[in-house]
């Protein structure tokens, strides 16, 4: 009661009070109009509406409220060729203030290169405030021209990043906005971020569902892989099947010896092709390291790509004869393969694709350097990230550099990457060296083991490969029966009591381990070796009580010498 009388007793003139009125109204309109952006803009942040659609808006609001001439938008872009630039993404202007969003030059800013001490302000989540005569004789230049008188920035920083700019032109007049009229267009530029941050979190999530999904198809994809590789096994075991058997049928023609050899080596390096996908997909069993030559590696991959790579780019190669390394070769094959490959689709129009290799005191460096368009600061934290691209959608899966860290990890490899955005890239490698300086020998061909005239059950449904190993076994000294279903195996089995059985692992209807258990259960002390186009560790391969009964395993395709030395340390058990 005695505030109310306070006030009650105090008298006003009204001429005292009308110039403080114009002028407090002129503050309270400017605030609300603050207030209002500020509402809105959180109202898209509760109803997560696509922001960029209401920007214009918004920067109307923030505009008008802040006496602004001009209030705009700038966006950080990542170009082609990985370049960064700033793209002027939406605007407003007053009524007689000419507008700006058309002007190709505002659609393409470099980053750093346009504005170095307002990116590296910016960068760091600091306001660009002043008056075009306070800044510097450059930046004047530009602001006069475009008839800035003050000029107020405020950076977008999203999860730490520095992803853009809203800037505030005042053309009119040198006023420069109040300290509380900045932190409240800060609150609000605030407030965007954080719905640019929900925008990306969202844009994440779906990034992340898409790339689950190309893990489930990739993983459909593998499991279809190693069915047709089972299948090419097969044919191969046929192929080396009948040109062994032919090869034993003829062997004192030379010419025809000689032209069955190139067929069995042949069929033998798809054999190995197999092997190294199967490998590269993580299906196939883990190989032993060996030592090996590098250089012979490298030169292999240069005569790949000097093939395929456009003649825009040229390659410059140096290596010494002979580097040895204890490693898998084809794994390295593929690392180089990728590095290359990278590196060519950094220089879309050309350019020096440079490859050295050496040794450097205890380790070998291997150093592949382009002249492409190099990669931002940014994004070297991140290209062995799996999944990271700066390619065009469809045009990288992200998975090459990733792929090439995880082998080279396994190798014990260290790798520095050294770019700068358009001088270009250069990857270093660095081998330890082989303990020992000796090449792991080539693999030595077991010898025939004749036979004493066992009796062999052959069960397989492929008579490509059925006819000629029985013909090729009898050749050596066995005497064979053969099986192409589940019934007849277990009915031959019963009448001839063999004294091994070769079971394919994959037999249609009953199955191969199906017929193995109905043998086992007639004669517990039946032998038998599965044959099969899978690997034993593989899914479909053998596991649980079933491997403890079988007596051995062979990987199909084969020679008549493995499967002759796999028959005599049977029988010896």
């Amino acid at each position: 009661m005695r505030r109310f009388s306070k006030v009650s007793e105090h008298r006003f003139e009204f001429s005292d009070i009308i110039p403080m009125a114009f002028d407090d109204i002129k503050i309270l309109e400017k605030f609300n109009g603050y207030s209002k952006a500020s509402a809105y803009i959180t109202s898209l942040l509760l109803k997560k509406e696509d922001v960029r659609e209401v920007l214009a808006e918004v920067l109307e609001i923030l505009g008008r409220a802040s006496g602004s001439s001009c209030s705009y938008w700038f966006e950080r872009h990542v170009g082609a060729s990985e370049s960064i630039f700033m793209k002027q993404s939406a605007e407003w202007h007053a009524e007689g203030i000419d507008p700006q969003f058309g002007n190709s030059w505002l659609q393409n800013l470099a980053d750093r290169d346009s504005y170095p001490r307002w990116h590296k302000k910016l960068s760091t989540g600091r306001i660009i405030l002043g008056c075009a005569s306070n800044f510097s004789d450059e930046e004047r230049a530009i602001l006069e021209a475009k008839g800035i008188k003050c000029i107020l920035i405020i950076p977008i920083v999203i999860r730490g990043n520095f992803e853009g700019f809203f800037g505030f032109d005042n053309c009119v007049s040198n006023e420069l906005w109040r300290d509380i009229e900045v932190n409240l267009l800060c609150s609000v530029v605030g407030c965007l971020a954080k719905a640019f941050e929900n925008e990306k979190c969202q844009k994440d999530k779906i990034g992340i569902q898409e790339q689950l999904q190309y893990l489930q198809k990739m993983e459909s994809v593998g499991e279809l892989a190693s069915g047709v590789f089972h299948n090419l096994r097969n044919i191969l075991a046929g192929i080396i099947t009948n040109s062994q058997f032919v090869s034993m049928k003829y062997k004192d023609n030379y010419d025809i010896h000689n032209n069955i050899d190139n067929i069995i080596n042949q069929a033998n390096s798809g054999c190995d092709l197999i092997d190294d996908l199967l490998q590269y997909s993580l299906k196939g069993t883990k190989k032993e390291k060996s030592i090996f030559n590098l250089s012979e590696v490298l030169q292999e991959t240069y005569q790949i790509i000097s093939g395929i790579f456009d003649k825009k780019i040229e390659i410059k190669k140096q290596w010494p004869e002979l580097l040895l390394i204890e490693g898998d070769r084809p794994q390295l094959s593929q690392v180089f393969i990728n590095i290359f490959t990278n590196a060519r689709d950094s220089m879309i129009d050309g350019g020096l694709l440079q490859i050295e290799a050496g040794e450097e005191g205890d380790r070998i460096a291997v150093i592949v350097s382009d002249t492409g368009y190099g990669i931002e600061e940014e994004n070297l934290k991140r290209i062995f990230d799996p999944f990271f691209t700066t390619k065009d959608a469809g045009k990288g899966t992200g998975l090459g550099l990733s792929t090439v860290r995880n082998i080279l990890e396994d190798h014990h490899c260290e790798i520095k990457i050294h770019s700068k955005p358009g001088l270009g890239t250069s990857f270093e490698i660095y081998f330890p060296l082989s303990k020992t300086q000796e090449l792991s020998e080539e693999r030595i061909l077991p010898q025939v083991i004749s036979g004493k005239g066992h009796k062999i059950l052959i069960v397989d449904d492929d008579k490509t490969f059925l006819g000629p190993m029985e013909e090729a076994l009898r050749k050596i000294g066995y005497k064979t029966e053969s099986a192409d279903s589940g019934d007849s195996s277990i009915e031959k089995y019963i009448a001839c009591r063999p004294d091994v059985v070769l079971m394919d692992r994959n037999m249609p209807g009953m199955g191969g381990l199906t017929i193995c258990k109905h043998i086992l259960s007639l004669d517990p002390e039946a032998k038998i070796v599965i044959v099969s186009g899978y690997d034993e560790e593989d899914p479909d391969g053998v596991n649980g009580k079933i491997k403890s009964l079988i007596k051995d395993y062979i990987v199909k395709p084969f020679n008549i010498a493995e499967i002759s030395q796999i028959l005599a340390k049977v029988m010896e058990k």
